[in-house]
């Protein structure tokens, strides 16, 4: 068994777990973040995704048809092997892809805050229960981390009346295809408006603007979306502050008093460490967190753990979405595009009838291109004897 000893345990270093340790590096706390997956370079997932293009040239395909070949670019053997089905009378079905950066490397950079609406669905729509916080209390950290993500959005939109400050990037411009949306839809109360993205639209000191590869649930080859991977997380582990134990998943937590102060991890040969910290921050997403919180439940006489809350692993749920291919009498595309998906309508966003219908956010994506099945069999088979 190995031990380690530090003043801060970061479980995670996604989204969460790279901004808290960006923020601790202003402290002279020492650091220890920990990883379930690998902590890849970007010359390596650059390289692997170079290469999968070399393999896939002539062959179109859409993202989601891309997303199948995550495992190649990101060539960590338990990359895309966690998932989960619950045994409860609710489905709720999570896979989880793990790596240094987390789903930063897979988003598609929508960074869209809620609505004042949101945290009071009780009291203004009869369901659900309100936050003990509301949207005047998180707007400063709204602004803070817009800023660093280099958030782009227009000046004025559905969402505008709510902002104090400016978003920190222009907009996207508008596609003459979501022009033309807007002119067929005149009148409805249906209208597209730049998304709010953590893309870049213009070029900046440390990135360059959206190149319109299409690839985003894959790999962004300017590095205009934003990734923690070559962002936040790269300035924490340049620092002496910090060391990342990557492959490396936390099963449980000691406590002792009123404090825990220890965290149980295994490698992928099931070797232990136990990781000593006076503080410790879990922010390995949702269901993540909840699987470590019940585990040192359930090994309580191990653990000394207890959980004061019965709401814990429960009431989780994922984004609903519906795909709905339109068809219009004109070219939608007109020969431009800055990026495959930069606007959106938040007409129904702000729904005064949520007590019947749900608040929904629309996205109009241009230029999907038509895959053959067969071609995209033949690659399939292409790659899996690499991967063999």
């Amino acid at each position: 068994m190995e031990r380690i000893t530090t003043d801060i345990c970061i479980v995670g270093t996604g989204f969460s777990g790279t901004f808290v340790a960006h923020e601790l590096l202003n402290t002279s706390a020492r650091m220890v973040l920990v990883e379930k997956g690998a902590h890849l370079s970007r010359d390596r997932i650059e390289g692997n995704y170079v290469q999968l293009l070399e393999l896939i040239e002539g062959f179109s395909g859409d993202n989601d048809t891309l997303s199948q070949y995550r495992g190649f670019v990101y060539d960590d053997p338990d990359f895309s092997t966690y998932s989960h089905v619950n045994s409860g009378r609710d489905a709720f079905n999570y896979s989880g892809h793990h790596a240094a950066g987390g789903n930063s490397l897979l988003w598609y950079g929508n960074a869209l805050r809620k609505i004042p609406d949101d945290f009071l669905t009780k009291t203004n729509y009869g369901f659900g229960v309100d936050w003990p916080i509301s949207y005047n209390d998180l707007e400063e950290y709204y602004d803070r981390a817009e800023l660093e993500l280099n958030v782009s959005g227009p000046p004025r939109d559905a969402l505008s009346p709510l902002r104090k400050k400016p978003f920190p990037l222009p907009p996207f411009q508008l596609s003459p295809g979501a022009i033309e949306l807007n002119r067929i839809f005149k009148g409805t109360g249906f209208v597209l408006s730049p998304s709010h993205k953590a893309r870049l639209p213009i070029d900046t000191a440390k990135r360059a603007a959206c190149c319109g590869a299409g690839t985003c649930s894959l790999f962004c080859p300017a590095d205009a979306r934003y990734n923690c991977l070559t962002g936040h997380l790269q300035t924490v582990l340049q620092s002496k502050q910090a060391d990342l134990l990557d492959k490396l998943t936390v099963s449980r937590l000691i406590q002792k008093g009123d404090r825990v102060v220890e965290a149980v991890a295994f490698d992928r040969e099931g070797r232990e460490t136990r990781i000593a910290a006076e503080l410790f921050v879990l922010a390995a997403n949702a269901v993540e967190n909840a699987r470590i919180l019940l585990l040192s439940q359930h090994h309580h006489l191990d653990t000394g753990f207890k959980i004061r809350s019965r709401a814990v692993g429960k009431y989780l749920m994922d984004q609903v979405g519906v795909w709905i291919p339109l068809t219009v009498p004109c070219n939608l595309y007109g020969g431009y595009e800055k990026t495959m998906q930069s606007c959106q309508s938040l007409s129904f966003r702000a729904n005064p009838s949520r007590d019947q219908h749900s608040s929904a956010i629309i996205e109009v994506f241009f230029d999907f291109p038509f895959v053959d099945a067969e071609q995209a069999k033949e690659l399939l088979m292409r790659l899996a004897v690499i991967l063999r």
